[in-house]
Formats: C-alpha cells, sequence, structure tokens
C-alpha cells in the first residue's frame, strides 16, 4: 500500500469516508446483536411465565422451578401443557412452538458464531453440529432486526 504521503487531499477524504460509512454500518450490527439478546430473552421469560401461570406455580417460584430447563426444553413442555389443557388449540399452539424453534436455531448460531466485520455489518461464522459445514450468518442487513420482530410476535402470540 502507499504511504500517506502519496495519497491526495481528496483520497484521503475518500477514504475517511468510507471509513465513516462502514464504522456506521458496523454500529448498527451491534444494535441489531443486542436488540436480538434483549428480544430473545423476553420471549423466553414470557414463555417460562406463560407455562408458570398454565401449572399455576406462584410467581415467586416460576422462574426458580422452570430456569431449569434450556429454551428448547421450555417450549417443548409448554406445547405439551398447553395442548392438553387447550386441545381445540393445538394447530395454534404448534405453529408457535415451530416459529419459537426456529428462532432458537438462528439464537444458536448468534450464541456460538465466530463474529467478525463484513462488507455491510456483523456476521457470524457457525459450524453445524449436523452437517459439520462452516456456513456465515446473519451478513445482510435487517436479519437480526428481523428476528427481534418475530421474538416480539411470539411472545404476544403466546400472551394472547
Amino acid at each position: 500500500m502507499a504511504n500517506d504521503d502519496s495519497l491526495t487531499q481528496e483520497q484521503r477524504a475518500q477514504m475517511r469516508e468510507n471509513f465513516r460509512e462502514w464504522a456506521a454500518k458496523m454500529r448498527a450490527g451491534y444494535a441489531e446483536l443486542g436488540e436480538f439478546v434483549v428480544e430473545f430473552s423476553q420471549l423466553e421469560f414470557t414463555i417460562r411465565s406463560a407455562l408458570g401461570g398454565a401449572l399455576k406455580l406462584p410467581a415467586d417460584l416460576t422462574n426458580i422451578v422452570l430456569s431449569l430447563y434450556d429454551f428448547a426444553s421450555l417450549c417443548k413442555v409448554w406445547r405439551l401443557i398447553m395442548t392438553h389443557q387447550q386441545p381445540k388449540r393445538t394447530e395454534e399452539f404448534e405453529a408457535i412452538f415451530s416459529a419459537c424453534m426456529n428462532v432458537n436455531s438462528e439464537r444458536v448460531r448468534v450464541a456460538h458464531g465466530l463474529w467478525s466485520f463484513g462488507p455491510e455489518t456483523l456476521e457470524a461464522v457457525h459450524v453445524s453440529r449436523n452437517s459439520l459445514k462452516a456456513e456465515t450468518y446473519f451478513a445482510e442487513p435487517g436479519h437480526l432486526r428481523d428476528l427481534s420482530r418475530e421474538c416480539q410476535r411470539l411472545f404476544q402470540a403466546i400472551l394472547g
């Protein structure tokens, strides 16, 4: 690369502008990542709370008793209890369960991926346990924001 003295003032200004644009994209990526983590935790809490209510657990014990379940197990137990208590809504509960499991698959990539800077936003490389193949995820700006909205939709569905 040429040293700084060989660059024109216009080239330096363009480099600074390019860096500012890239840095803004990365900040937006960090914001989307943080938003997803918060929304997913709210979804998990909502499921735990709804399950505690369905089981008629005292509010002060719900979190303690149900904290032993990971997200997937919590969803499976919630589905079992809800379909048992309200069999006419089984199809609705199955759809919510399926959507929760899809969000959880994305959460696994968020939590266990190797995060780095991509050309447009942050991106994660994750190795699937099934295929043992590494793939890049979340490279498109807005993907994590869409997942956050899906978490919001799901906790509204669970509360509804």
